[in-house]
């Protein structure tokens, strides 16, 4: 049975869609457009997959119906160990119309409570 992950969004803050100072929200419009124009594109979850279980599902606000995920690197040894027996992914739940999707991540079944990797989110 899958289990929800506990993930931790590692990116960069977003911009507002308004402000009441406009001159701050344009420096912080820059700052993010300038942030992303060297690769700072906040995709990235780090995410701990569930001991004992073959699959953990990974909630996040930025996945949606057509994102994908996938794994960029272990942040452990046992993430590293799961890495590389495989990793597969089912297609994101919720409708094409839906915002907002979980995915379940299909990975090895073993007790190590400290297989953790960081994943991308993309689309």
């Amino acid at each position: 049975m899958a289990q929800t992950s506990v993930s931790t969004v590692v990116g960069f803050p977003g911009v507002p869609e308004f402000l009441p100072n406009s001159a701050e929200h344009r420096r912080q419009i820059a700052r993010r457009v300038n942030s992303l124009s060297i690769g700072k594109i906040n995709c990235t979850v780090d995410v701990t997959l569930a001991a004992n279980t073959g699959a953990t599902v990974i909630a996040d606000s930025r996945i949606g119906y057509y994102s994908a995920v996938t794994p960029l690197m272990a942040l452990s040894l046992s993430g590293a160990v799961a890495i590389a027996a495989g990793i597969w992914f089912d297609a994101p739940t919720g409708g094409a119309g839906s915002t907002t999707a979980t995915i379940v991540a299909h990975h090895n079944d073993t007790a190590d409570a400290d297989k953790t990797i960081r994943f991308g989110i993309f689309g």
